[in-house]
């Protein structure tokens, strides 16, 4: 090493750190990359420091922050944010999922396939008797609103593609209505799985040939996933957090409806919801309400 090193004019010190550089970092190529490579391996950032910490726009894009319908202008001095409201801005287009001020979802229809299988319902129970039956059912359901009311058009900060709404659960029957109950999509116990993020289109690197860049970008766009049609879907939760956090309060409503009226059945009512276990007989929700 001393050899080389004399022959190239360095030290003996500095050809040993270029060497575990390369066992490190692989090919020594890209050698005008090494300080961004060696920077975020330490947790560090090239370049002037960021003017607003990232942590701070992490908080303002949760759906715990109190301000996310406040103007910009407003969120800006809550959080403390000293920059322009035009750099705050441009750091949550740039430094987060295009985030921004975006209209607030609301949902004014019913999707087709919940429109037929609502009239299939209808079809086939609209001769049961109103006493004997309907007041023996407890109907449960989720709904999501929106708290700024109808009136204007709300905007919520939130990143690109994520929406979000006020989630509440509640079960009603023919003589009782049960108490309104809030949930979280966010909930740590509710353990969603991260939407994968598809890979972006490669770009052609500096020393690479036109061919070998052509064979990259064909490769890519044939791992393409398919077109789908876009739907639009009510809000996640996974089986066991219905389980631990939904079904107790319906399943209360009713051990409460045996002890009025033993001589009676009574049946839960729910909508097609994935997480309800309704459409098999061995999962986690369906278990709970049969051993009750």
């Amino acid at each position: 090493m001393e050899t080389i090193a004399t022959r190239n004019g360095i030290s003996e010190r500095t050809g040993r750190n270029w060497m575990a550089e390369r066992r490190q970092y692989g090919s020594p190529i890209a050698v005008h990359r090494m300080r961004k490579l060696k920077a975020e391996d330490r947790g560090h950032k090239l370049g002037r420091p960021l003017k607003i910490p990232q942590k701070t726009l992490d908080e303002m894009c949760k759906s715990t922050n109190p301000m996310r319908w406040k103007p910009l202008k407003i969120q800006r001095r809550y959080w403390e944010i000293s920059t322009s409201v035009r750099t705050l801005q441009r750091s949550l287009k740039r430094r987060k999922k295009r985030a921004g001020m975006y209209v607030a979802s609301r949902r004014k229809h019913i999707k087709k396939a919940n429109k037929a299988e609502r009239v299939i319902y209808g079809e086939n129970n609209w001769e049961k008797p109103l006493f004997g039956y309907w007041d023996q059912v407890y109907f449960t359901d989720e709904a999501h609103y929106n708290v700024t009311g109808y009136y204007q058009v709300p905007r919520v900060l939130r990143e690109e593609g994520e929406q979000w709404a006020l989630h509440m659960h509640s079960w009603v029957n023919y003589y009782e209505k049960g108490p309104l109950d809030f949930y979280s999509e966010e909930d740590p116990e509710n353990n969603l799985l991260p939407t994968p993020k598809a890979p972006g289109k490669p770009r052609k690197k500096k020393k690479e040939s036109n061919e070998a860049y052509a064979y990259r970008l064909i490769k890519w766009e044939n791992n393409q996933p398919p077109e789908v049609e876009l739907q639009i879907t009510g809000a996640h939760m996974t089986q066991k957090y219905y389980t631990i956090k939904l079904l107790p309060t319906y399943i209360k409503a009713l051990h409460n409806a045996r002890v009025r009226d033993e001589s009676k059945s009574y049946y839960l009512q729910e909508d097609g919801d994935p997480s309800h276990g309704i459409k098999t007989t061995y999962n986690t929700a369906y278990r709970t309400k049969d051993e009750n």
